[in-house]
């Protein structure tokens, strides 16, 4: 009983230091469950879609149905957003963005380059895991530049089940899992379940 009380003031103390407010939404509107998207004239993604589309695509979790209720595509995409016309996905378990293209009757995923990333989140400073010490798995910053950071897996690591936490630091996170709003100087960890092991580091973000 000692125990389980101990454990529940440590997940209130954590809860406290992490969160500094409610989580924010990201800059483009998450295209959600139930939504339907469609093309036009087959280049571009849109949402208002007319009665007369010859095709929509329902949302479902990651995947897209087609008007016969089949599976068009599957993004394995948890946030998905339009943005001049170009579809893009984010992936939780990669930390990696993804661009879906239609062509005639297939759907193509690209992955997207870091100053593309870049390029759709000004206001963000992305940061690499390659940009992390190799030494340390540290990477420092000065919140002054930008409180907001993106981090982007430019490697072949899985990050599922990877989250932000820190003891001493504040940060409002955001809906997907590689951002945050840094509000005060300290060390954040970004790890799977608080752990530091040899198969699943922890990712260490030094502010200042």
């Amino acid at each position: 009983m000692k125990l389980k009380y101990y454990t529940i003031l440590v997940c209130c103390f954590l809860c406290a230091s992490v969160f500094a407010g409610e989580i924010k939404q990201m800059p483009y509107p998450d295209i959600k469950e139930g939504d339907k998207i469609c093309t036009d004239k087959g280049i571009n993604w849109i949402t208002k879609c007319r009665k007369d589309s010859p095709e929509t695509f329902l949302r479902t979790g990651s995947e897209f149905y087609s008007n016969d209720k089949n599976i068009f595509f599957n993004t394995d995409c948890s946030y998905l957003f339009i943005n001049k016309g170009r579809l893009i996905g984010y992936s939780p378990e990669f930390l990696k963005f993804y661009e879906f293209e239609p062509k005639e009757n297939q759907v193509s995923k690209r992955e997207l380059f870091p100053d593309e990333v870049q390029s759709l989140f000004r206001n963000f400073k992305v940061v690499k895991i390659s940009d992390f010490s190799d030494k340390t798995n540290s990477y420092r910053f000065d919140k002054s530049d930008s409180p907001r950071i993106l981090l982007i897996n430019d490697t072949d690591r899985n990050f599922s089940n990877y989250s932000f936490t820190t003891n001493n630091a504040k940060f409002t996170p955001y809906i997907i899992n590689n951002a945050i709003n840094v509000t005060k100087d300290g060390m954040i960890q970004f790890s799977r379940f608080g752990d530091n092991t040899k198969t699943s580091p922890w990712f260490v973000l030094l502010t200042k």
